[in-house]
């Protein structure tokens, strides 16, 4: 098959994430890593650049200057699935990325707590998988959260996350052609047809070869001669054989979502037949590619300020919502709490404590809906105004 043949399509996808010992420093992925994306994913980092600002005597630009990479960006949405009492859910990462601490209880229960100021940050390599393509993003950091509170037959009805991410540096592995012939003595240089598909780091197959399962790691890419250096070596190579991404072997899908008709959302412990919503978790968090540094991506990362829970409930303007214009005026808090499903092993619950919400909108051509926007505040306790459990 010729390569303009290979069309990339969104069904192809697959992801996998894992925790970096070290920010930016890419980690390969296992199998147990993997998660399914829910939706579309493109990941997008962009070449910062600074105008020409010199007067030439005409009206045209002539160039530009590079400067450092900008902070890439990409939403990852997949659906939270519970699988068995005090087993994490598959994608978890992207939850402990988000609320900052995983409580795992043997048998019982996952809890997810918000981070505190002694609690480190974690980041994340994370692969996304598009057809012929891997996008591989280093020091991955969960910025922001977003979980559709939904009860009819719309997608964002079953339980799910969508997790917006910043990373420090996107990398790629691409496929390609091998344009050399290595016969039986083992090398380490393969020379294809375009290097530029692939970044140092890589991880590919070559041709039936794919070094017992685990890949060939690209060490060192010379994109003037097209020419890749592989660890291990690798011997019977032909012009032609297809260079490709290494991925981990599938493993079989944990878990089912949730549909979130199952349960009863409440707002200070009173019923709450919501019909549509959200819970927002935004941390906040900035890349620091400012530095004189001598980098060309950003190195490390901070929380720039605190971090806001926000929460959106829709309901039926029947005659029990009018309370909420009193309870908007006067800044009366609630907890807020939803739920997807009631049955042990197969349940997710989101509490936002302490919500105030804003001033009622209502409106709808037919039935009126009564939306609430609000926000949680923490306890004295602190760092608990979001709380997340699979049990």
């Amino acid at each position: 098959m010729a390569l303009s043949d290979l069309i990339a399509l969104d069904r192809e996808a697959q992801g996998w994430a894992i925790v970096e010992s070290a920010f930016a420093t890419e980690v390969k992925p296992a199998s147990a890593n993997q998660f399914f994306v829910a939706g579309e994913v493109s990941p997008k980092q962009s070449l910062g650049f600074i105008e020409d600002m010199q007067r030439r005597n005409t009206y045209s630009q002539a160039s530009r200057f590079a400067g450092r990479y900008e902070p890439g960006a990409a939403q990852i949405p997949i659906y939270i699935k519970p699988a068995a009492l005090g087993v994490a859910p598959e994608g978890n990462e992207f939850l402990q990325g988000l609320f900052g601490r995983e409580t795992i209880a043997g048998g019982a229960s996952v809890t997810y707590a918000l981070q505190r100021t002694i609690d480190s940050m974690f980041s994340y390599t994370v692969w996304i998988k598009t057809g012929h393509f891997v996008y591989r993003l280093l020091g991955s950091i969960v910025d922001k959260g977003t979980f559709p509170l939904k009860a009819d037959n719309s997608n964002d009805a079953l339980s799910q996350g969508k997790f917006d991410l910043i990373f420090a540096e996107m990398r790629w592995t691409g496929t390609d052609e091998a344009n050399t012939t290595i016969g039986g003595t083992p090398q380490a240089a393969v020379i294809v047809f375009d290097a530029k598909k692939f970044t140092i780091g890589s991880y590919v197959e070559v041709g039936a070869q794919n070094n017992a399962g685990a890949g060939y790691q690209v060490t060192a890419v010379n994109y003037s001669t097209s020419t890749l250096t592989l660890s291990p070596t690798i011997a019977n190579v032909a012009v032609g054989h297809v260079v490709k991404p290494w991925i981990p072997t599938a493993i079989a899908e944990v878990g089912v979502s949730i549909h979130g008709r199952l349960g009863s959302a409440t707002i200070g412990g009173v019923n709450m037949p919501i019909v549509g919503g959200e819970i927002m978790l935004e941390n906040n968090f900035k890349m620091l590619n400012e530095e004189k540094n001598g980098l060309n991506f950003a190195n490390r990362a901070v929380r720039k300020s605190v971090r806001k829970v926000s929460v959106k409930a829709e309901v039926y303007f029947d005659a029990n919502q009018a309370k909420f214009f009193y309870n908007a005026l006067n800044q009366v808090r609630g907890d807020f709490f939803f739920p997807w499903g009631t049955t042990a092993a197969a349940r997710f619950k989101l509490t936002a404590k302490n919500v105030e919400f804003d001033a009622p909108d209502v409106a709808g051509s037919e039935e009126k809906i009564l939306t609430l926007n609000g926000q949680a505040f923490a306890s004295t306790s602190l760092d608990d105004e979001l709380v997340g459990l699979l049990d």
